[in-house]
Order: C-alpha cells, then sequence, then structure tokens
C-alpha cells in the first residue's frame, strides 16, 4: 500500500507541470480599459522574466472636467497556469504621476505629484494555440495614491478589460 501511495505521488508531481504549465509570452503590448474610481485606460507592456514571473509596465490617462491626470506604474507579477487556455495573475508595484486640476474658482490650474502603491488580480485567456498571439484580461486593480503637495491619499479601485498582442 505504501509502495501505491508513493507511486500515486510520484506520478502526479510528474504530471502537474504538464497539465498546468503554459508557455508566457516574451513580451506583450496591450490596451486596458477600466471603470471604478482609479485611473481608467492604459497602454501597458510585459516583459516575461522567468518562473512563470513577468515586469509590467503602463501608462495610464484620465481626463475630466475637473482635472486631468497621467500616472506610470511598473508592477511584478506572478503568472499561475490553469488546465485550458486559462491563466490567472497578480502582482504589486509603484506608480508616480500628475493630476492638473481645472480650478472653478478662476484660480486657473494646480498640480499634484503623485506617488502610489499599485496591485493587480486578473484573469486572462489565451488563444495562442490557436494560432492568435492574443490574450484577453479582466483583472481587479486597488492602488493606494498619496498626493504629496497636499499630503492627501486616496484608495481606488478599478475594474479593467484588455487585450494584448503577444510577441
Amino acid at each position: 500500500m505504501k509502495k501505491i501511495k508513493i507511486g500515486l505521488i510520484v506520478f502526479g508531481l510528474g504530471l502537474s507541470p504538464a497539465l498546468f504549465s503554459q508557455d508566457i509570452a516574451p513580451h506583450a503590448l496591450g490596451i486596458r480599459i477600466g471603470s471604478g474610481t482609479g485611473f481608467g485606460s492604459e497602454i501597458s507592456y510585459q516583459a516575461f522574466l522567468k518562473n512563470n514571473k513577468r515586469l509590467e509596465f503602463g501608462i495610464r490617462m484620465k481626463n475630466n472636467q475637473d482635472y486631468n491626470a497621467y500616472k506610470i506604474k511598473g508592477l511584478y507579477e506572478w503568472v499561475f497556469p490553469m488546465p485550458g487556455e486559462f491563466q490567472w495573475y497578480g502582482g504589486l508595484g509603484l506608480s508616480t504621476g500628475v493630476v492638473n486640476f481645472n480650478s472653478t474658482e478662476g484660480q486657473g490650474k494646480t498640480s499634484n505629484s503623485l506617488l502610489g502603491l499599485e496591485s493587480v488580480l486578473g484573469l486572462e485567456y489565451s488563444f495562442i494555440k490557436s494560432g492568435m498571439p492574443i490574450h484577453l484580461l479582466i483583472d481587479l486593480n486597488p492602488k493606494l495614491d498619496v498626493q504629496n503637495e497636499y499630503l492627501k491619499s486616496g484608495f481606488a479601485m478599478d475594474v479593467s478589460f484588455g487585450i494584448r498582442y503577444l510577441f
């Protein structure tokens, strides 16, 4: 009985990489459209590191009648393949940016710099096996921005949908 258990464990350990391994493309370029209390739209680039880890860099923009905001971010992400074409990922990082406020009291624009903590938790679907180097994604982006000039901080949450071209 003991030999059977050991045999099953060895077989399972040998089989699990085949079941859950999925190649991560060396590079990806994509867009995210988000909604919520955060920054919204983003253009991003990803670089694969090794052992299911990658770096992601993004440029975000948000404009409305009260302000124009621009932010750059960098994330370190862990990718967890699932059976089939799905994989989920999570990551942590930093961001910095500028917010230009439109004053309604005739004082003109005032600017404010941002420094923030970023995170992401998402699910992506790969079309690689179908011959298309594309990922579709949905993710949550909780973040904490500290506005240096006014010593205000703000928690924001975005839900984003996106597409990435893998190369």
